[in-house]
């Protein structure tokens, strides 16, 4: 997927900008949330990406009002990411065949710090648009096939940059929400040269309850 790479910093920088220009936090609100994801690896350079994995994603948010239409949400998501390589030449150099089929899962604590935007003001129900950028640390990570096990394939920790819509509504004292949240990577977590290069894409739809 063609996607114009942005310093993981530079993002961050402009977040904190927002943060600080705007006047004081008026709200602050937490939860929990919980989902779905669909996640694939991408071999940068290359028109070969991964079968899609699914699986969940669970985590808890703050959310802290600036204004009447931004919110920063920092977060932390537990998440297991991954793809299938469908070709017996798993790897551009053709080698290792064995690898046909092979399973990669990578078992993420991932910290996003997102920046949610109310397009429409209302009393109930508010849509959003959500970018922010986010620090994953790799908890577990695995290749398998029928022939081939290996553990801790990736390296510590991989960037995104997480884009989507939302919305949010409040029902009583409850903080209710619904999220659909593409990951566009930044950073490959893998630095092995027996393995692909390749990065994480996904996309989640997550639920979030708070008070």
């Amino acid at each position: 997927m063609i996607f114009i790479r942005v310093s993981p910093m530079a993002v961050l920088i402009i977040v904190l900008q927002l943060a600080i220009a705007a006047p004081a936090v008026a709200e602050l609100h937490g939860g929990a949330m919980a989902g779905g994801s669909l996640s694939w690896l991408d071999p940068p350079g290359t028109m070969m990406s991964t079968e899609r994995y699914a699986d969940i994603t669970e985590g808890a948010f703050i959310s802290m009002s600036i204004g009447s239409r931004i919110t920063i949400q920092p977060s932390v998501i537990l998440s297991r990411r991954g793809g299938t390589y469908p070709r017996m030449s798993s790897y551009p150099s053709g080698e290792l065949a064995e690898f046909h089929g092979a399973d990669y899962r990578i078992d993420y604590y991932e910290f996003p710090l997102l920046v949610r935007y109310c397009i429409v003001q209302g009393n109930c129900v508010r849509p959003e648009l959500i970018v922010g950028p986010a620090w994953c640390s790799i908890r577990n990570s695995r290749v398998e096939s029928s022939s081939y096990w290996s553990g801790t394939w990736a390296r510590g920790h991989d960037t995104a940059l997480f884009i989507g819509i939302g919305v949010s509504a409040w029902a009583g004292e409850a903080l209710w929400g619904i999220d659909v949240l593409y990951r566009a990577p930044m950073t490959s977590p893998s630095e092995n040269h027996l393995f692909p290069e390749a990065e994480v894409e996904g996309v989640s739809v997550m639920l979030r309850v708070g008070i």
